[in-house]
């Protein structure tokens, strides 16, 4: 997973979006977005777990953000071969710049794979494992298929960033500010065209049954490539047989289970649509700091406070 989409290879149709949906594409105009090309320094001395106090969470988030290298030329790849059968000039823009702030994220993520691979020599291996899988999934499956599965991989992503903002006093509190910049830098794009791949896959395809199994199959892929890549790390940390660190990791677990596996069912409700959910308030902070010409390459957690209760008094 992928591949296995070729129930999806019968000829596209196209969908017409419903109103919600065409105002959910009127709310993302691509002309307000911005292609950042800001150039993060990682430290010479970064410490190998950029969360000290959670060295599990640190692996966590690093085997998440290992994967995008490839999966993001992958995204690329499936949403501009569906560009060939789209006539509305917004989402073509969209499109556009989509796939310009994907290759952003790529590049700057390679940079901290290799900083990652000085410690976990093993690890461009395991990421690999991950771009021969896609390489295949592009030779062999249907761009339906593809296009469901970069839609639900964009939700997971969009979710995962919201609830890690809003737990960042557990999970972040002492994160390492410039690889905390570059996440709120990647999640504040990803809400920009957070109805992108969804909006593709509905206007090319829009077949429910493959629009969930899109999200299952990258749900699961994702927490199997996340799982391998977590437990090398803290094996050649020395940690993984301890048991404090087992019981760290099954909570992870746990708390992950919580807090994201609920906001992805919203995804299975046949209404669904990106536009429909709120946007994490510290990453419009983040938008709207770099709008302002703040030097955001290195951002500490505490920046960030305020920004939610802001946002709620600003809505009243």
């Amino acid at each position: 997973m992928p591949t296995g989409g070729h129930i999806a290879n019968r000829r596209f149709r196209r969908v017409r979006l419903s109103p919600l949906m065409q105002s959910g594409l009127a709310t993302q105009d691509a002309e307000d977005w911005r292609a950042r090309q800001i150039g993060f320094l990682l430290p010479d001395d970064l410490p190998r777990h950029f969360c000290p106090s959670q060295p599990e969470f640190s692996h966590a988030a690093a085997a998440f953000l290992a994967a995008l290298p490839s999966l993001e030329p992958y995204f690329i790849r499936t949403v501009q071969e569906a560009a060939a059968s789209i006539d509305d000039p917004e989402l073509l823009r969209q499109i556009k710049m989509f796939n310009v702030q994907e290759a952003r994220h790529a590049r700057e993520h390679r940079a901290m794979n290799a900083w990652l691979a000085r410690h976990y020599p093993e690890l461009p291996r395991l990421e690999r494992v991950i771009a021969e899988r896609l390489d295949r999934s592009l030779k062999h499956d249907s761009l339906a298929y593809r296009l469901a599965y970069t839609s639900g991989y964009e939700a997971i992503t969009y979710h995962l960033i919201g609830f890690m903002m809003e737990q960042r006093a557990t999970w972040l509190a002492d994160a390492e500010p410039h690889v905390f910049a570059l996440l709120c830098w990647h999640g504040a794009e990803e809400v920009e065209h957070k109805s992108v791949a969804f909006d593709v896959f509905q206007r090319v395809c829009g077949n429910y049954r493959l629009r969930a199994r899109g999200l299952a199959d990258a749900l699961v892929t994702t927490v199997k490539d996340l799982r391998g890549m977590m437990r090398y790390m803290l094996t050649v940390d020395g940690r993984w047989h301890q048991p404090d660190c087992r019981r760290a990791v099954r909570s992870l677990r746990l708390s992950f289970a919580r807090g994201l596996l609920p906001r992805l069912l919203v995804y299975l409700r046949p209404s669904y649509h990106p536009s429909q959910y709120p946007d994490p308030p510290e990453l419009q902070w983040w938008i709207d700091r770099y709008a302002a010409g703040d030097d955001l390459r290195s951002v500490s957690p505490t920046m960030l406070d305020g920004a939610r209760a802001r946002s709620t008094s600003t809505s009243r």
